[in-house]
């Protein structure tokens, strides 16, 4: 699962230039508008702050693929925190666990800001 999300975008460093806080306020807002039924009663699902584009779409991605695995998931949190991603999910199987994991470390590991 996580494989196909490497190599679609192969989370290597890219050019990134900041944008207005809108645009990225946007794309929260899409996706918390996109899993909105996924997500947790009581949290607030998406707040990626000044995150790279890729992140938004490498997670847009894992969730899609996510959620056809674990139908019953339920997104609590994503969010940047420390210059890195953080994913906490809930009902999900161990496939999907360690994926999430696996796409944390990828994207603290291979910082994708210029």
């Amino acid at each position: 699962m996580i494989q196909n999300i490497i190599e679609k975008y192969s989370l290597a460093p890219a050019t990134y230039q900041k944008s207005s806080f809108n645009e990225f306020d946007n794309l929260n807002s899409y996706l918390n508008a996109k899993f909105k039924p996924y997500i947790q009663e009581g949290f607030y699902g998406f707040d990626m702050g000044n995150s790279p584009v890729k992140w938004y779409q490498a997670i847009n991605d894992f969730l899609d693929l996510a959620i056809v695995q674990c139908p019953q998931l339920k997104i609590l949190q994503i969010k940047q925190k420390f210059d890195g991603l953080r994913i906490y999910l809930n009902n999900v199987n161990d496939d999907v666990f360690d994926a999430a994991t696996r796409l944390e470390l990828l994207c603290q590991m291979k910082n994708l800001y210029d």
